[in-house]
């Protein structure tokens, strides 16, 4: 008979479902015997099976909760360093090629900018700005987004 030995039970898999299909049909029907030293657990003693299905549910719950607690903190410590995480970047910039973290002003959107800025310090309201722009004919920023990519664009924001 084979024997699979292994630390503890989270050596075997994290996700409950999957270690309890592991101990109770993978390994039986290949004739194998699991044995988990530090938790006691040996598949052929049904003695302690509550013991490992709780044991299976809270290797799962610990995983989801740490991989949540790493993300965050991956996320934290890149805001805190100053770092751009946005899928894209607002009109006027673009994302680095060299540094996806980093934005460098558009050439070619940054006069759109800077012209709104000018209309909103000549006293203009969003509204005026707005009708003024697509007076001029001036592409939303969606539009841009799509030519930048050379993509055509799939929807219908053609204006502000």
């Amino acid at each position: 008979m084979a024997h699979i030995l292994v630390k503890d039970m989270l050596r075997i898999s994290m996700a409950y479902i999957e270690a309890g299909r592991y101990m109770d049909f993978v390994f039986l029907s290949l004739g194998c015997r699991f044995i988990a030293l530090n938790d006691g657990v040996v598949t052929q003693q049904k003695s302690n099976e509550m013991l490992v299905i709780m044991k299976n549910v809270m290797n799962d719950l610990y995983a989801r909760y740490t991989s949540n607690k790493i993300i965050k903190a991956v996320k934290q410590f890149t805001f805190k360093s100053g770092k751009y995480v946005g899928c894209y970047a607002s009109l006027g910039y673009k994302k680095s090629a060299a540094d996806k973290h980093a934005l460098e002003i558009d050439t070619i959107t940054s006069p759109v900018v800077k012209h709104i800025f000018d209309m909103h310090l000549q006293g203009n309201d969003f509204r005026k700005i707005a009708v003024q722009l697509n007076a001029e004919d001036v592409p939303a920023s969606g539009i841009f987004y799509y030519m930048a990519e050379g993509r055509e664009n799939s929807r219908s924001e053609a204006s502000y």
